[in-house]
């Protein structure tokens, strides 16, 4: 609705609520495209920034801020321009240039690489405490990392 709203000739002229969910097609291709390309940069960076220095809370929380980072800005590299081609067949308009494609990028980024960055470390968080001091971080079963998303998704949006 607020494609429409929004749209020149506001609601009444790109259909009203009829047709409401066209364009839905692009936006299912390409999430799962979209999450893939988030989660093999994400943990990809993250992993090599882990071999460059030696093990440290700070160095886990660096690695995985940046690789949350560059995560996102891969992933909006096709989320934006499939956002792009949504909302255009929502209104009804026909004609795409390539940078139209792309003009909503600044926008998104400045709104999900800061949603991100606070996000995934504290979701992977749980997984870097040590069992006990002198100990190695022990890996965290999902019904603890589950509860811990739900609320590193609560504390990104506020």
């Amino acid at each position: 609705i607020k494609t429409r709203l929004q749209a020149p000739g506001g609601l009444h002229a790109s259909g009203g609520l009829r047709n409401l969910y066209r364009g839905l097609g692009f936006a299912a291709l390409g999430s799962a495209p979209c999450s893939a390309l988030f989660f093999y940069s994400f943990e990809s960076t993250r992993h090599r920034f882990q071999k460059l220095g030696p093990y440290s809370e700070l160095g886990q929380l660096t690695s995985d801020v940046l690789a949350a980072a560059f995560g996102e800005l891969v992933a909006s590299s096709v989320r934006v321009p499939i956002e792009a081609l949504k909302q255009l067949r929502q209104t009804r308009r026909a004609r795409v240039h390539g940078r139209s494609l792309w003009a909503g990028w600044p926008a998104t980024i400045c709104r999900d690489v800061p949603f991100s960055v606070i996000q995934f470390p504290l979701v992977r968080a749980p997984c870097h405490l040590p069992a006990s001091t002198s100990a190695p971080p022990a890996r965290v079963h999902a019904s603890w990392r589950a509860p811990c998303a739900v609320h590193a998704d609560e504390a990104a949006a506020v």
